[in-house]
């Protein structure tokens, strides 16, 4: 079940025009932010964005009071127990009130995993997890790799887009980012740019030029680029601005 704050948010993260719609491409945007780690979808997510074109953003989210945590164990339900009790499941939105929380993640056939985490008020905390089958013996849970993982961390001061947007110059864009994998993340960074009138310009990066990340570290990525074809306002309203992340072998 998805609550309303989360129908918002989906909207205004992929909705289209003025009041931020969902149309037929916003599923498929979604997925492609959710595999350069700007965005953590849950199956929830998809199908609603996929089944609802032509719902609009209300901009209405900021008025909830709900809080809570929605916990990935990639894509695998287990049962979230708080206190002795159920209180969802992961891969779902969870309500809760703000506070912090020592849970057990619990589903037959794998071991149980003690998590702890925040919920801070009007506010949803992304936490992850990876849950380990029984059968698996120690070693083999603790060589096992998940890979190079990156995920925005959102911080507004680490970030740096040009405002404006300078149309026909060289601009720097910079994002930080947290590799919550296991392995070296290598790779180029580029910038797609879509403005209010749906032209878009597009750069991959420079492929003679890639960067890295360390297991567990944060660090910014940068790219700078001559941008053309949009149309620029003064504080870059209307523009959709994302990062493009592609990894190298």
């Amino acid at each position: 079940m998805l609550y309303d704050s989360r129908k918002q948010t989906l909207a205004e993260e992929f909705g289209a025009g003025e009041k931020k719609c969902i149309n037929k491409d916003s599923w498929m945007n979604a997925t492609l932010e959710n595999l350069n780690g700007l965005f953590n979808l849950y199956s929830e997510d998809l199908e609603f964005l996929y089944e609802n074109e032509g719902f609009c953003a209300t901009g209405d989210e900021e008025e909830t009071e709900k809080s809570g945590v929605v916990i990935s164990a990639d894509g695998i339900k287990a049962n979230v127990i708080v206190d002795g009790n159920s209180v969802g499941t992961t891969d779902t939105v969870i309500d809760l009130d703000e506070g912090a929380y020592a849970a057990t993640l619990s589903k037959d056939g794998y071991i149980a995993q003690d998590i702890a985490f925040v919920v801070y008020a009007g506010k949803y905390t992304n936490t992850y997890a990876t849950l380990v089958k029984e059968e698996e013996t120690t070693e083999e849970a603790t060589t096992k790799s998940i890979g190079a993982v990156l995920r925005a961390t959102l911080n507004e001061a680490n970030q740096s887009i040009p405002t404006p947007i300078l149309v026909g110059e060289n601009n720097w864009f910079c994002w930080e980012f947290e590799n919550i994998g296991d392995m070296r993340w290598k790779g180029l960074v580029g910038v797609k740019l879509i403005d209010k009138n749906g032209n878009v310009f597009e750069y991959k990066g420079n492929s003679t030029y890639t960067q890295t990340v360390e297991p567990k570290e944060i660090k910014k990525l940068c790219v700078n680029c001559l941008v053309t074809g949009i149309e620029a306002t003064t504080d870059n309203d209307g523009i959709e601005i994302k990062a493009l992340l592609t990894k190298s072998s």
